[in-house]
């Protein structure tokens, strides 16, 4: 179940970024869906979720979306799509609805929750 701040930030989606809310719905579906129990929350101007710990984000921007992994820097990255260079998070950079397959999302998502559980 969503709060109203996550509602309230998907309601902005919707408004200033219409091209890319089916996409943030389905990667959000794809989070909740990777395991009981998830939580989500905005933070730092996007949707934060945790399990045991926090491992993945969706945020917005003008003319693509990042899904971001808390703990990105650990993962084995076998296609070659993680960004960033600190210590600790990662991030693909989304532009299209396809990108979820064709970026492998899943597999990421999978990577992070088993992280995020022990």
């Amino acid at each position: 179940m969503s709060s109203i701040k996550v509602d309230a930030l998907l309601e902005g989606v919707r408004e200033f970024h219409n091209e890319q809310f089916d996409t943030v719905q389905r990667l959000r579906e794809m989070v909740l869906a990777s395991g009981d129990p998830v939580r989500e929350h905005v933070k730092f101007g996007g949707i934060l979720f945790s399990a045991r710990a926090d491992f993945c984000g969706i945020f917005s921007f003008k003319d693509h979306l990042n899904l971001e992994f808390s703990h990105g820097a650990t993962f084995l990255d076998p296609y070659g799509l993680l960004r960033g260079a600190g210590s600790l998070r990662r991030h693909i950079r989304l532009q299209q609805f396809s990108d979820i397959e064709s970026k492998h999302v899943s597999y990421y998502i999978r990577i992070a929750r088993q992280i995020a559980d022990h």
